[in-house]
């Protein structure tokens, strides 16, 4: 069977017809269907199953200082330098740390590495310099560094240089991106966390024992004898501290960084907090420079500050507790310091700290930024503790003064 000239376009009018039909009910279709309110978490658990799976190969591990670390020594084996920093982040540089001699030009560092991160190149200025460990891009950081007064930078061919260290770091580039992108996600996962679960603290557990101290004040009130009148009055008062600890407990898990204008802000709202629930006197002195520290730092330092100060409220029988907050980045030490009662008063050698009031979590905490934690009793009584972040060179002693841009004294 043949079909003439005219059967054939009236078929393939009716087909070209019936496939535009096909693909408009589909639109329809789609168009008009309900969204699956699963399906991003059913990419997210893909992702998640992906990542544990690629995790398992990743022999550099996952630390950005450590990686960053590497990245600096390599260029440091390159360039003979008095001061280097490797800078990271999107919009805001923060610095993940420094390989410093003498201090020569952290100002200037900041300033020139905010240029290259603009330009995606190589940037100079006299005896410093910038450039991108990717170039043309900004991701994932900028190495800045001063060379020594006594070297001419001329002779060194500085471009040529920088090419070929930008060639042999691409590795290393890939995997300091890679820990970048972690530790991000994974600070946003625990604030996250940390959120819903004060929110079911205050929503739950808090209201509930609030209104068993509204039944015990019922209860007192038809006490039979003055025994019964005591015994009431103390499960009162038992039921007053649970929720003054469980307010405190909110306060902690709501508390962050983030959403403060810098590390030592956020000190200072946790201070307050504290001292109108606590009615302990805090004083706060903040000595900080404008350049911010690495998120994941500013986190863990406001954590242990955190939980020294909840330890002394809680533990010391103090009436006085004093925070001294020295921040320049990539270096900051904050020592907590009370007038209450030493470990000693309480039965407990310096030793067993480890053990004790969430001691050990703490020491897991600097750990995880490179931080030094110690713990004394100072002559005058009480108990002091400190932690460091070095940047490569000695970090000033918290409690000692220093020059900063800005020092303010906060008072609770």
């Amino acid at each position: 069977m043949t079909l003439d000239q005219d059967e054939l376009l009236a078929a393939f009018t009716w087909l070209t017809m019936g496939l535009g039909l096909g693909m408009v009910a589909s639109f329809l279709r789609s168009a008009l269907s309900e969204p699956d309110p699963l399906l991003p978490y059913r990419h997210a658990s893909e992702l998640l199953h992906e990542l544990n799976q690629l995790s398992e190969g990743l022999s550099s591990g996952l630390e950005p200082r450590s990686l960053g670390g590497a990245i600096l020594s390599a260029v440091r084996d390159e360039l003979p330098t008095a001061d280097l920093v490797l800078y990271v982040g999107d919009d805001e540089l923060t610095p993940l740390l420094s390989r410093t001699l003498d201090d020569s030009g952290s100002a200037h560092t900041a300033l020139l590495a905010r240029l290259a991160q603009r330009s995606g190149r190589l940037e100079t200025d006299g005896q410093s310099f910038a450039f991108p460990l990717r170039p043309e891009s900004p991701q994932p950081g900028i190495v800045a560094g001063v060379f020594s007064d006594r070297l001419d930078p001329g002779a060194l061919d500085l471009p040529r240089t920088v090419r070929r260290l930008t060639r042999q770091l691409e590795v290393s580039t890939v995997h300091l991106e890679t820990a970048l992108l972690f530790t991000a996600f994974r600070d946003a996962a625990t604030a996250d966390e940390r959120r819903r679960l004060s929110r079911e603290m205050h929503d739950g557990v808090a209201q509930e024992i609030a209104s068993l101290g509204y039944l015990v004040d019922a209860l007192a009130a038809g006490a039979t004898s003055p025994e019964q009148a005591d015994r009431f009055a103390m499960l009162r008062e038992r039921v007053t501290e649970v929720v003054a600890e469980v307010r405190r407990s909110v306060i902690t898990l709501r508390t962050t960084v983030g959403e403060s204008e810098s590390l030592g802000a956020a000190i200072g709202s946790l201070a307050r907090n504290l001292s109108q629930l606590s009615g302990v006197v805090i004083e706060v002195t903040l000595d900080e420079k404008s350049q911010r520290l690495r998120g994941e730092v500013e986190a863990e330092l406001f954590r242990i500050t955190q939980e020294a100060l909840n330890n002394a409220v809680k533990h010391a029988q103090c009436t006085l507790i004093r925070v001294h907050c020295h921040v320049d980045a990539p270096a900051a030490s904050i020592a907590v310091t009370d007038n209450g009662r030493g470990l000693g008063d309480i039965g407990l050698p310096l030793d067993a700290r480890a053990d004790s009031y969430g001691l050990g979590i703490m020491r897991e905490r600097a750990a995880l930024i490179g931080a030094q934690l110690d713990i004394e009793e100072p002559p005058g009584g009480g108990l002091r503790v400190a932690v460091a972040v070095p940047s490569g060179h000695r970090a000033p002693t918290p409690g000692h003064e220093s020059e900063s841009p800005r020092e303010v004294q906060v008072t609770t």
